[in-house]
């Protein structure tokens, strides 16, 4: 009798149990799809500001032709294809102060059928539209139109000229409801026996992990492809090269230079000039060799490199293409330009860094007055055999002799008017006691296997100056070695934990395409969070994962490239990406550094754009001592 008293309980104990562990999971799951679909519909609507033309959305668009219109359709339907999403669109507000489309996605089978009531500009009467506009904030809603019924997100932003549009996305009501179905059939396998749920859940998570990975792969893809092509001529760009040249090692390359390009700007202006350099990929495409490769690198710097040729006879092969080339004119309705051209050859036998050997070829070409110069092999700084051997020793007589520590930079706060943190920047001092920034160090210890020590020697400052200013916040960057190395990781971790420093240690990522394994950074990420660790990304607008990061992970901080800052003075452009970066940051709460403000005209405009972090020279000076840097 109290045996089946006991079994009875037992029983009823297990089926609670059970209950309870499907309760629990079918609100977790729920949580989490809303969690996801918000996310999703986020990036899809702030996909259509880099989808359309840079210049799209401006105050007098009124319409544009149907062929331009069923264009962009076409864009934007192959990115939802890609996605879970029905719709993407944007908005803007016509002279009248009527609401109308001014984009949207649209199935193929509509396009081709021609219906009428799918093209752009028609008037959009919707109260939540018309409030996005008056009170310029991001709303999330349940809608309904002709089309059906939606959850849908309208986000505001300004467009180049100043002028505000609005970009949207829907994601089907219906689909929304065939998850959560298929999320409550899931959990009815909770009253399975455990032997049977146990073997499902396995199951159902690796199906899940492998789709995720192919989402983030997709992701990966087409964001790697924006960051590998130059925006203006859409021809792979140094990034590119580099991956290029790291996989291939026997070629022949050359840089080309527009002669006097400021001058053209100067004289005919940006735009014009811009469309001069299009014309000039273009036409440059088309003549040289099918076996050749093209990029386009920074400012007016062409390259172009073949693989199995003689250089000698490359270098005349470049010679005549550059008679080719100043035959080239682009015509406008009033000018006519057209420039002559300097380059630089070099074969990457000749030199361990063929980028750096051509544009010293290029500018001794200038110097002496020829129009091609090879890379001759006598330019003392080139000789890396030589310059790494003397780097090596330096590491060595560092690690040995404890000489690897931080410099300390300040992060302020423009609200609070005080410092939030300090960066900690790792320096090392040679046996000559010059003291060194990384740039002349890291790359060797890194190919040496000495960056361990490096790394665990920095973090083991940082923590004992956390530990004597216990007020103090510190970060100390990470790289991709650090998180997919299991030793080092673990190192890091226990460290930063054994101390009781985790509310002041941030870790800051430094973002590159160095992760070979997104899901270590993943696992890494949840293993910090999990002890209360800060998270930072670094350079973001420099890495092509980056969105893909922001979204799988939550990141606490986000520190703008440098090379945003540096030009938001003198393109307006970049001040409108630092607009949007700085509006995606708030939707994920996380609070943005604007880094390299160098000057007092810098600090106040990223102020009046709503930067609340900022750190550079401007700022404070890294220094040995905390207080030391600080210069306002």
């Amino acid at each position: 009798m109290y045996s089946n008293k006991l079994v009875i309980l037992l029983s009823l104990f297990f089926f609670i149990l059970i209950i309870s562990v499907g309760m629990h999971t079918y609100i977790n799951e729920k949580d989490d799809l809303f969690k996801n679909i918000d996310k999703e519909l986020l990036a899809g609507a702030y996909a259509v500001s880099t989808i359309l033309e840079e210049d799209y959305h401006h105050k007098d668009l009124h319409s544009v032709s149907q062929e331009q219109d069923i264009h962009h359709m076409k864009d934007l339907q192959k990115y939802v294809q890609h996605t879970n999403l029905a719709y993407i669109y944007s908005f803007i507000k016509d002279k009248n102060g009527d609401i109308r489309f001014s984009s949207s996605s649209a199935p193929y089978e509509h396009i081709e059928s021609g219906k009428k009531d799918i093209y752009s500009f028609a008037v959009y009467n919707d109260q939540t539209v018309a409030k996005v506009f008056e009170t310029n904030q991001t709303v999330f809603e349940n809608t309904s139109d002709s089309w059906g019924n939606f959850r849908s997100v309208y986000i505001p932003l300004q467009a180049q000229d100043g002028s505000m549009y609005v970009v949207g996305a829907d994601y089907k009501i219906a689909d929304i409801k065939s998850l959560q179905l298929s999320q409550t059939k899931k959990t009815l396998w909770v009253f399975l026996p455990l032997v049977l749920l146990t073997v499902l859940y396995f199951l159902i998570i690796a199906l899940n992990m492998k789709q995720t990975q192919k989402t983030i792969n997709e992701k990966t893809l087409r964001l790697r492809k924006v960051f590998e092509t130059d925006k203006l001529t859409n021809l792979p760009n140094r990034t590119k090269l580099l991956q290029y040249l790291r996989k291939n090692r026997k070629i022949v390359l050359a840089i080309i230079d527009i002669n006097n390009f400021k001058a053209i700007n100067e004289i005919y202006g940006v735009k014009l000039a811009d469309k001069f350099l299009k014309h000039l990929a273009y036409e440059l495409h088309s003549i040289i060799k099918y076996d050749m490769n093209l990029y386009k690198l920074d400012n007016d710097l062409f390259c172009i490199t073949s693989t199995n040729v003689d250089k000698r006879y490359f270098e005349r092969y470049i010679s005549k293409l550059l008679g080719k080339m100043e035959k080239i004119h682009f015509k406008d309705k009033t000018y006519s330009v057209s420039a002559t051209y300097t380059a630089g050859v070099t074969h990457t036998e000749d030199i361990g860094n063929p980028i750096l050997a051509a544009e010293y070829a290029l500018e001794n070409a200038k110097k002496t007055g020829k129009k091609v110069l090879s890379y001759s092999g006598t330019h003392e700084e080139l000789n890396e055999t030589t310059g790494k051997r003397k780097v090596l020793d330096d590491i060595n007589y560092a690690i040995k002799n404890n000489k690897i520590f931080p410099y300390f930079q300040p992060i302020y706060n423009t609200q609070t008017k005080t410092v939030q943190k300090y960066e900690a920047l790792v320096r090392m001092e040679k046996e000559t006691g010059e003291v060194v920034a990384p740039w002349y160090f890291l790359q060797t210890a890194i190919d040496t296997g000495l960056y361990k020590h490096i790394s665990k020697k920095m973090l083991e400052r940082v923590v004992q100056k956390a530990k004597l200013h216990q007020d103090i916040g510190f970060s100390i960057n990470i790289s991709a070695i650090d998180i997919e190395n299991e030793s080092i990781k673990n190192n890091i971790l226990r460290t930063i934990v054994k101390n009781n420093v985790e509310k002041q240690i941030t870790l800051e990522i430094l973002e590159s395409e160095d992760f070979k394994n997104f899901q270590a950074l993943i696992n890494f990420a949840k293993e910090a969070q999990e002890h209360n660790i800060k998270l930072s990304i670094d350079d973001f607008g420099s890495g092509y994962s980056n969105f893909s990061h922001l979204i799988d992970i939550h990141f606490d901080y986000i520190k703008l490239d440098g090379s945003l800052v540096k030009n938001i003075l003198k393109d307006e452009r970049y001040e409108i990406v630092i607009k949007q970066i700085l509006s995606f940051a708030r939707e994920l709460n996380s609070q943005v550094i604007a880094e390299f403000v160098e000057e007092k005209e810098v600090a106040d405009k990223l102020i009046e754009l709503g930067a609340v972090l900022l750190q550079g020279y401007y700022i404070g000076k890294p220094s040995e001592n905390l207080s030391e840097g600080l210069s306002i």
